[in-house]
């Protein structure tokens, strides 16, 4: 950001303070919930606005769907089949899990 815009928006910044235009916002005179890992809240409010479950969860879910097929299944040859989408299921979760922590 230029100097010029970031000197502007600290001079509007304190005229709205000054106004008393901060006083009005939502939340005001309450502490900040810091108990909460931010980079978590920030995907969380995303996938919230963007209406997705993160890909964590469906991967989970397809786990357990999954688990509950095999458990129904009898044929050795789909038993093995379903065994090797569960696996593929469970891989990709686990690399899932380790792209998200490296992000923290």
């Amino acid at each position: 950001m230029s100097s010029f815009i970031r000197s502007l928006v600290d001079q509007k910044m304190t005229d709205l303070a000054r106004d008393g235009g901060l006083d009005r916002l939502p939340g005001f005179g309450k502490p900040l919930d810091l108990s909460r890992d931010p980079f978590e809240a920030m995907m969380d409010r995303m996938h919230k606005a963007a209406k997705v479950k993160p890909k964590a969860v469906t991967l989970n879910d397809q786990i357990a769907e999954s688990a509950a097929r095999l458990r129904d299944l009898t044929d050795d040859s789909a038993r093995r089949a379903e065994m090797r989408v569960l696996a593929d299921l469970r891989t990709r979760l686990a690399i899932e899990m380790e792209q998200l922590g490296r992000y923290r």
